[in-house]
Protein backbone atom coordinates (compact mmCIF):
# COMPACT_ATOMS: atom_id res chain seq x y z
CA UNK A 1 0.00 0.00 0.00
CA UNK A 2 0.87 3.40 -0.61
CA UNK A 3 2.42 6.12 1.51
CA UNK A 4 -0.42 8.74 1.40
CA UNK A 5 0.50 12.10 2.84
CA UNK A 6 -1.72 14.69 2.67
CA UNK A 7 -0.08 18.34 2.76
CA UNK A 8 -2.41 21.25 3.73
CA UNK A 9 -2.00 24.37 1.81
CA UNK A 10 -3.88 27.33 3.15
CA UNK A 11 -4.84 30.58 0.61
CA UNK A 12 -1.84 32.43 2.68
CA UNK A 13 0.43 29.83 2.21
CA UNK A 14 -0.29 30.11 -1.44
CA UNK A 15 -0.11 33.74 -1.64
CA UNK A 16 3.37 33.69 -0.09
CA UNK A 17 4.52 31.49 -2.49
CA UNK A 18 3.06 33.37 -5.21
CA UNK A 19 4.62 36.48 -4.08
CA UNK A 20 8.03 34.47 -3.55
CA UNK A 21 8.57 34.02 -7.62
CA UNK A 22 6.72 37.13 -8.49
CA UNK A 23 7.28 40.76 -8.31
CA UNK A 24 4.82 43.26 -6.64
CA UNK A 25 1.78 41.96 -7.65
CA UNK A 26 -1.96 43.85 -7.44
CA UNK A 27 -4.48 42.60 -5.24
CA UNK A 28 -6.69 42.41 -7.78
CA UNK A 29 -4.53 40.03 -9.95
CA UNK A 30 -4.16 38.21 -6.79
CA UNK A 31 -7.80 37.59 -6.21
CA UNK A 32 -7.41 36.21 -9.03
CA UNK A 33 -4.46 34.15 -10.01
CA UNK A 34 -5.60 32.41 -6.41
CA UNK A 35 -9.31 32.19 -7.13
CA UNK A 36 -10.68 34.47 -4.31
CA UNK A 37 -12.23 37.82 -3.99
CA UNK A 38 -9.75 41.28 -2.86
CA UNK A 39 -11.28 41.65 0.72
CA UNK A 40 -9.75 38.05 1.39
CA UNK A 41 -6.64 38.97 -0.14
CA UNK A 42 -6.81 42.17 1.92
CA UNK A 43 -7.56 40.25 5.49
CA UNK A 44 -4.55 38.35 4.88
CA UNK A 45 -2.30 40.85 3.80
CA UNK A 46 -2.92 42.53 7.22
CA UNK A 47 -1.93 39.38 9.53
CA UNK A 48 1.13 39.16 6.88
CA UNK A 49 1.98 42.66 7.03
CA UNK A 50 1.74 42.59 10.52
CA UNK A 51 3.78 39.84 10.93
CA UNK A 52 6.72 41.70 8.45
CA UNK A 53 6.33 38.58 5.72
CA UNK A 54 4.75 40.76 3.10
CA UNK A 55 4.81 44.71 2.19
CA UNK A 56 2.20 46.40 0.81
CA UNK A 57 2.87 49.87 -1.53
CA UNK A 58 0.41 52.14 -3.64
CA UNK A 59 0.64 52.85 -7.18
CA UNK A 60 -1.98 55.91 -7.34
CA UNK A 61 -4.48 54.28 -5.81
CA UNK A 62 -3.91 50.30 -6.48
CA UNK A 63 -2.59 48.85 -3.34
CA UNK A 64 0.21 46.08 -4.69
CA UNK A 65 1.89 42.76 -1.99
CA UNK A 66 5.07 41.97 -2.25
CA UNK A 67 7.53 39.49 -0.14
CA UNK A 68 9.72 41.15 2.00
CA UNK A 69 13.30 39.12 2.23
CA UNK A 70 14.12 38.60 5.46
CA UNK A 71 14.38 35.84 7.66
CA UNK A 72 11.29 34.95 7.38
CA UNK A 73 10.77 34.74 3.66
CA UNK A 74 13.89 32.09 4.04
CA UNK A 75 13.50 28.64 2.77
CA UNK A 76 12.54 26.88 6.49
CA UNK A 77 15.17 24.28 5.69
CA UNK A 78 17.42 26.79 4.60
CA UNK A 79 16.63 28.38 8.38
CA UNK A 80 16.42 24.99 10.01
CA UNK A 81 20.37 24.40 9.12
CA UNK A 82 21.25 27.79 10.04
CA UNK A 83 19.73 26.87 13.28
CA UNK A 84 21.14 23.53 14.54
CA UNK A 85 24.69 24.31 13.13
CA UNK A 86 24.87 27.73 14.91
CA UNK A 87 27.11 27.31 18.13
CA UNK A 88 28.88 24.37 19.79
CA UNK A 89 26.05 22.26 21.39
CA UNK A 90 25.34 18.50 20.74
CA UNK A 91 23.16 17.81 17.60
CA UNK A 92 20.36 16.39 19.62
CA UNK A 93 20.03 19.59 21.78
CA UNK A 94 20.22 21.57 18.62
CA UNK A 95 16.96 19.18 17.22
CA UNK A 96 15.06 19.37 20.28
CA UNK A 97 15.59 22.99 21.00
CA UNK A 98 14.67 23.56 16.75
CA UNK A 99 11.64 21.52 17.58
CA UNK A 100 10.20 23.42 20.81
CA UNK A 101 11.40 27.05 19.15
CA UNK A 102 8.88 26.04 15.98
CA UNK A 103 6.10 24.85 17.96
CA UNK A 104 6.22 28.22 20.12
CA UNK A 105 5.85 29.63 16.80
CA UNK A 106 3.46 27.71 15.44
CA UNK A 107 1.11 27.90 18.78
CA UNK A 108 0.74 32.01 18.34
CA UNK A 109 -0.71 30.92 14.96
CA UNK A 110 -3.54 28.64 16.23
CA UNK A 111 -6.54 31.15 16.53
CA UNK A 112 -5.65 32.45 12.59
CA UNK A 113 -5.68 28.46 11.23
CA UNK A 114 -8.81 27.97 13.37
CA UNK A 115 -10.15 30.85 11.75
CA UNK A 116 -9.21 30.19 8.32
CA UNK A 117 -10.75 26.53 8.61
CA UNK A 118 -13.97 27.27 9.61
CA UNK A 119 -14.26 29.58 6.38
CA UNK A 120 -13.54 26.57 4.58
CA UNK A 121 -16.41 24.75 7.10
CA UNK A 122 -13.91 22.62 8.25
CA UNK A 123 -15.24 22.21 12.10
CA UNK A 124 -13.08 19.21 13.49
CA UNK A 125 -10.38 21.91 13.49
CA UNK A 126 -8.61 20.27 16.99
CA UNK A 127 -8.04 17.42 14.89
CA UNK A 128 -6.96 19.12 11.77
CA UNK A 129 -4.82 21.23 14.03
CA UNK A 130 -3.06 18.72 15.87
CA UNK A 131 -2.48 17.03 12.32
CA UNK A 132 -0.72 20.23 11.44
CA UNK A 133 1.80 20.35 14.28
CA UNK A 134 2.27 16.78 13.80
CA UNK A 135 3.45 17.82 10.14
CA UNK A 136 5.56 21.22 11.16
CA UNK A 137 7.38 18.50 13.67
CA UNK A 138 8.68 16.31 11.19
CA UNK A 139 10.19 18.88 9.24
Amino acid sequence: MADSKVTIETGVDQLVKYLKYHKATSVNELAQVLNTTPQTIQSWAEFLIEEKIVGIEYKLTTPYLFLIENEKSKDLNDFKREFQYEGGEDLSIKEYNWKNYIMNIIETHKNFFVKEAKKRHLYNTDELWEKYKKRVAEL
